[in-house]
């Protein structure tokens, strides 16, 4: 892929894949299937229609600006543009329709790693995918998928990282519950070296996801949890409240919640509204 869909307009900004040596990635990461635009109206939009085209396994769009950003249940996705990462991954994938869901905290455990190679501490992922960082949520995850006659053609999954967003320009009722990595340590990153690393590691811990053994990868994502052990809310999709303990994810990633009654709820939806404080 070397052009942009019609709503886009190419940029030269940092990251710059076009300058990364094919030897920096793994499949099915490489350079000439990275697409870096100045401004778009939402990635993902634009990555499910490329999907439509024939984008290739490991397609990847990013950009400055969105007009349009979306988190989950239908969010607008706030972030400055130029500051932060912004991108979709197109994943046509070969394991089993049970394991995608173990996609997105896949996604969140990788970047927690590398953000940790950083020096970043305080930072814990939030079921499934968020990352928090103090406390305070410094990336989402929003996974999109397309079916053909019943069999799942491909996915895409949409990833925002507060990278250089200060305080200030979050909107007002935003500030106490986001942030950056710039906003939390006064520190400013390579978001070049961010994204590379990050795809790097994303293709080392795919295969994970193929065959039945649970994945090696969820041992970590228990090690950065900032659910496990505490006490939850979640809103599940028909709009109700559900509160308990959270004590475990299972092998295809959902959520062991323990209510007051004492039985236990397996989740594989929902979203955590409230965290009780450790």
């Amino acid at each position: 892929m070397n052009s942009a869909s019609p709503e886009c307009s190419p940029g030269n900004d940092r990251p710059r894949p076009q300058l990364w040596k094919e030897e920096q990635l793994l499949p099915p990461f490489v350079p000439q299937n990275i697409l870096w635009v100045d401004q778009c109206d939402s990635s993902n939009r634009q990555v499910m229609k490329l999907g439509a085209e024939g984008a290739p396994h490991g397609f990847v769009f990013g950009i400055e600006q969105q007009d349009q950003g979306r988190g989950r249940r239908g969010r607008s996705w706030f972030s400055p543009p130029g500051e932060n990462l912004l991108f979709s991954i197109l994943l046509r994938p070969g394991f089993s329709a049970e394991r995608i869901g173990l996609l997105p905290l896949l996604c969140a455990t990788t970047l927690w790693e590398c953000l940790k190679e950083e020096g970043l501490e305080s930072i814990g992922i939030k079921w499934p995918n968020d990352l928090l960082l103090q406390d305070k949520k410094i990336c989402g995850i929003l996974t999109e998928m397309q079916s053909r006659g019943g069999k799942l053609s491909y996915l895409v999954l949409g990833i925002g990282l507060n990278v250089h967003s200060s305080l200030e320009s979050f909107p007002e009722e935003l500030q106490s519950q986001a942030s950056s990595l710039f906003a939390a340590t006064g520190r400013r990153f390579s978001r070049d070296q961010l994204l590379q690393s990050f795809l790097r590691e994303l293709a080392r811990r795919l295969p994970e996801l193929n065959g039945n053994a649970a994945p090696a990868f969820l041992s970590r994502w228990r090690e950065a949890s900032a659910t496990l052990g505490r006490e939850v809310a979640l809103q599940m999709p028909d709009g109700s409240e559900l509160e308990g303990i959270a004590e475990d994810i299972d092998d295809n990633g959902a959520l062991l919640l323990r209510s007051a009654d004492q039985k236990l709820h397996r989740l594989h939806s929902g979203e955590i509204t409230r965290l009780r404080p450790r």
